[in-house]
């Protein structure tokens, strides 16, 4: 696929529908990786951990309700541990999903070790890279959003003059949502890099095309969540009839459902963020023949020589 040359809007669906047609066996190949191992710890969790009356019907609920009272210190431990082992599990999975799709998308020789790999060794800068995010987010966005409210109410706690003083807040929260997208690529695919320089790798995506790059990510999230909130009505409903014992349903048999659904959304989702990450530096032309990109942005699977444009080993 020629991912050198930007892409018109109607486009990006195009060559994200070939990309998951090309790339669903080595996707299914990072599900069953990595994947399975986070099922059966949820499956642990709910059904031993959680000090639930029902544990089986526990599955369904979401998030998965704990019984706090009912835990001794081990199990708390225990649920604790195998959360934090989840949630790691998950960003990696996430990475290796990436980089599969990267790996096709590019037409690179990057064999199935050499993509996990590469997950694995970005794993720790992501999460930081996160962990600031989530940092970032609560100083700059809530802080403020917190002192907005204050001096609205002071002023008489008009409704229009709150949603006004809050408006900057969530302009910021959005950019701050934009570079945590690209974040993750730009630690995967750019030869490495640290958390922090992280966020000017990916703000560097947006210079001088903020508005073309941001309006085609948020139409990719307004997508993902309207589809997965119009897949999720039905299991809901079911999962509702079966706690009033109106229906008779296997909640093992909801529980796989919604973890398909999910994987289906996380393929779909990877694909349209390695055609949008792609589109944003061909735009901004960085595949171009004489582009000179500094040593850090060059992608670690397809290194150029600056002054030429030149493929090197």
């Amino acid at each position: 696929m020629d991912y050198k040359s930007p892409l018109k809007f109607e486009d990006l669906f195009t060559r994200v529908g070939s990309l998951m047609k090309e790339g669903y066996q080595p996707y299914l190949q990072a599900g069953v990786v990595i994947g399975i191992p986070i099922v059966i710890l949820m499956l642990f969790s709910a059904l031993f951990l959680s000090g639930a009356e029902d544990p089986v019907a526990n599955l369904l609920e979401y998030p998965m309700s704990v019984e706090l009272g009912s835990l001794s210190i081990v199990q708390a431990v225990l649920f604790t541990v195998v959360g934090i082992v989840v949630m790691i599990a998950y960003f990696l999975l996430v990475l290796a999903m990436l980089a599969v799709g990267n790996s096709i998308y590019t037409g690179e020789n990057a064999e199935w070790k050499d993509r996990l790999n590469l997950a694995w060794g970005s794993l720790s800068s992501s999460v930081l890279f996160t962990v600031f995010a989530v940092v970032a987010l609560i100083f700059i966005v809530t802080l403020p959003i917190l002192i907005m409210v204050t001096i609205a109410s002071a002023l008489g706690g008009n409704p229009v003059l709150i949603g006004v003083l809050l408006v900057p807040c969530g302009v910021l929260a959005g950019y701050f949502l934009l570079l945590w997208t690209f974040g993750f690529q730009s630690i995967l695919f750019e030869d490495g890099g640290t958390a922090v320089s992280a966020f000017g790798k990916s703000a560097r995506l947006f210079k001088g095309q903020f508005w073309r790059t941001a309006g085609r990510l948020l139409a990719f999230l307004a997508i993902e969540f309207g589809v997965y909130f119009l897949i999720q009505l039905p299991l809901m409903f079911l999962a509702e009839l079966r706690f009033e014992g109106i229906l008779t349903v296997v909640p093992f048999l909801l529980f796989f459902v919604d973890i398909i659904v999910q994987f289906a959304l996380m393929i779909f989702s990877t694909s349209y963020l390695v055609v949008l990450y792609h589109d944003a530096r061909a735009n901004r032309g960085e595949y171009d023949p004489g582009y000179e990109p500094e040593p850090e942005n060059l992608n670690r699977f397809d290194r150029r020589k600056p002054s030429t444009g030149e493929a090197t080993a």
